[in-house]
């Protein structure tokens, strides 16, 4: 039996319907990211930042993107590492359009490509400043930053370069910090659709300079979630500082310049994103 020409102009209809499904925009809008009012505040150039503590074993996150990937991560570290102190800060990467079209078009592969490069430039780091709030004054955050060997040989290596997002990777970078002095450090960087994830860990043990150099973290206890995820409308940046510190009158004292801190590594972020999509 030979199909009738009916039948042709049904397949190739549905096909073309099919093929429009495939091409649908997937991207989220930012307010369904958000909220309404934090869309218009993040729109409006402003930053959003707080920082919250653990009260009755539950510690809030007033500004955790609805996005699957940042949700898991959160309650990942949370569940493992109970951290007493959460510093968050949210940007937002407005994008151009092309006339006539309602939302610039997604990403390309070489531009997050670039993004991944730019959010490991680990020796951009060195000289950024802060606001510290012990000190009431501003103070150089990190005066070292490079990506090293090992934990155990510091000779420092060249910052990576991609072209396309790099499947799942860690490096070993060595820091100098004025408030926590030399440490060591994880870089967990991953690819996921829409999205870039980094998660910063402590491999030292990490000892305040303002109080004689006395242990203040243990190892692996000082995790730093750092999330670039695309909207329709452009990017939206989301970091997420998160420590135990080993007793309450640290978690106090931390606690004054750790919100600061999130905030001038987010505005290195953000700079490094922008920079990424000129």
């Amino acid at each position: 039996m030979v199909p009738s020409k009916r039948f042709f102009v049904f397949l190739l209809a549905a096909l073309c319907c099919l093929q429009g499904f495939a091409q649908a925009d997937s991207r989220p809008l930012l307010k369904d990211l958000v909220g309404d009012h934090n869309a218009k505040e993040l729109a409006s150039g402003k930053m959003l930042s707080q920082v919250s503590f653990r009260n009755w074993g539950k510690l809030e996150y007033k500004y955790l993107p609805e996005f699957p990937l940042a949700k898991e991560e959160v309650a990942k570290i949370d569940a493992e590492k109970k951290p007493d102190i959460a510093g968050e800060a949210l940007t937002f990467i407005p994008r151009k359009a092309a006339p006539g079209e309602a939302y610039p078009a997604p990403l390309s592969e070489a531009e997050w490509g670039l993004l991944f490069t730019k959010a490991a430039a680990f020796t951009t780091l060195a000289g950024l400043e802060y606001y510290s709030a012990t000190e009431d004054k501003i103070n150089r955050l990190y005066s070292r930053s490079e990506r090293i060997v090992s934990p155990d040989d510091l000779t420092p290596l060249e910052d990576p370069v991609w072209t396309a997002p790099p499947p799942d990777t860690t490096f070993y970078v060595f820091q100098r910090d004025n408030m926590f002095l030399e440490n060591t450090y994880t870089f967990t960087y991953a690819s996921r659709p829409g999205a870039l994830l980094v998660v910063q860990q402590n491999l030292s043990t990490l000892k305040l300079r303002r109080f004689l150099n006395v242990t203040a973290v243990h190892p692996h206890n000082m995790n730093t979630l750092i999330m670039a995820i695309e909207t329709k409308e452009g990017v939206l940046i989301y970091i997420n500082s998160l420590v135990k510190p080993i007793v309450v009158i640290f978690r106090n004292q931390m606690s004054k310049s750790f919100g600061n801190r999130a905030v001038a590594i987010i505005g290195w972020f953000t700079n490094n994103v922008k920079a990424a999509l000129q």
